[in-house]
């Protein structure tokens, strides 16, 4: 009798064992990046995910390639493993309350689309499947305040270099006036025919960033104009003398006459004829 018994205990135990395996695999596999999104700025990028599932994770691996890593393949899996923007697995930011991960990736270049994808690394060191993968391009964004034309040190402002300049600097892509009570944004070739050339467009949208982006791809937009009379609460799409694009909001104008600032903000998009912000 005694061996059945220890028989049969073998038998409970190697079915115990067995079933953690599988429960430890089906937790493991669970535990995915998804709703990846990316935040373009001058020279870098912040790449935001949130984790689903949970489990077990030595980290994550960010993929930054010039060319399509998931959307490309049947199934949305990569052929082979590319080798990861991050030299050793990300291990999280220093927020631990959410699931939601932030990751700064310095030193992209301008000018080129990016296709930017995350996986999750498991403690053996296997992959899981990779989040959606989204299409980036790096460029400067942020708030600015642009001083009244020919009465600032900001009265211009340089998309390619991220800086104020002179309004008639030939680096410059647009400046501020008001006269007779309204105010415009303009291209400073209206300040001097050898100076840059930037078109300009109001867009019939309104809302945050991502609702204006969404509208754009069904707009087909062609920025044509060489000033646009501006309010609070206008967006303008804006296409420079290189074919690259810049989107703005107009936040509001502050002081009177020549003493007038212009509040904005933008997002620009190194990549010609390309919209993505």
């Amino acid at each position: 009798m005694k061996w059945i018994a220890a028989a049969l205990c073998c038998v409970v135990l190697l079915a115990s064992c067995g079933g953690k395996k599988e429960v430890a695999d089906e937790v493991r596999q669970r535990v995915q990046p998804v709703d990846l999104r990316v935040e373009p700025d001058h020279e870098k990028f912040t790449v935001i995910w949130e984790t689903a599932g949970d489990g077990l994770i030595s980290g994550y691996n960010i993929y930054i390639s010039q060319t399509p890593l998931v959307n490309a393949e049947p199934g949305g899996q990569p052929a082979a493993t590319p080798e990861p923007f991050n030299a050793t697995p990300f291990p999280g930011d220093t927020d631990p309350s959410d699931d939601i991960e932030h990751y700064e990736a310095e030193g992209v270049d301008e000018g080129v689309v990016y296709y930017v994808s995350v996986r999750v690394v498991y403690p053996d060191g296997t992959l899981s499947p990779p989040s959606n993968e989204v299409e980036a391009a790096a460029g400067g964004r942020g708030e600015l305040e642009l001083g009244m034309r020919y009465n600032s040190a900001n009265d211009g402002f340089s998309f390619v270099q991220d800086d104020f300049v002179e309004a008639d600097a030939v680096a410059n892509d647009i400046y501020y006036y008001n006269a007779a009570g309204s105010h415009f944004l303009a291209s400073p070739v209206r300040l001097n025919g050898f100076l840059r050339n930037t078109r300009l467009m109001k867009l019939p949208v309104t809302g945050s960033l991502n609702e204006v982006t969404a509208r754009l791809e069904t707009l087909d937009p062609q920025p044509s104009e060489d000033r646009v009379e501006i309010a609070p609460g206008d967006w303008l799409l804006l296409q420079t003398e290189d074919d690259t694009h810049a989107l703005v909001e107009i936040r509001g104008m502050v002081g009177e006459g020549q003493d007038a600032i212009l509040q904005l903000w933008y997002a620009y998009c190194s990549s010609p004829d390309r919209l993505i912000f």
